[in-house]
């Protein structure tokens, strides 16, 4: 492969990659702020969101869509 299709290729995924996160925290914003509206203390909400995990999905997406551009 031509050095040309390389650097092509890499914008391409930093594009696809910076899309991935936008709309992975446009979504969190989404989720916590419905969630504010059912849950009404600060512990509650911490407890129910599940940020965490949302966060470790949201890797996992990453890495699935990373991994075979690594190889």
């Amino acid at each position: 492969m031509s050095v040309l299709l390389h650097v092509v290729c890499a914008v391409q995924l930093v594009r696809e990659c910076k899309e991935v996160l936008k709309g992975g925290l446009l979504m969190k914003q989404y989720y916590q702020f419905m969630l504010r509206g059912v849950v009404t203390d600060a512990q509650g909400l911490q407890t129910n969101a599940n940020i965490d995990e949302f966060e470790e999905d949201l890797h996992k997406m990453l890495v699935v869509r990373l991994c075979p551009l690594s190889a």
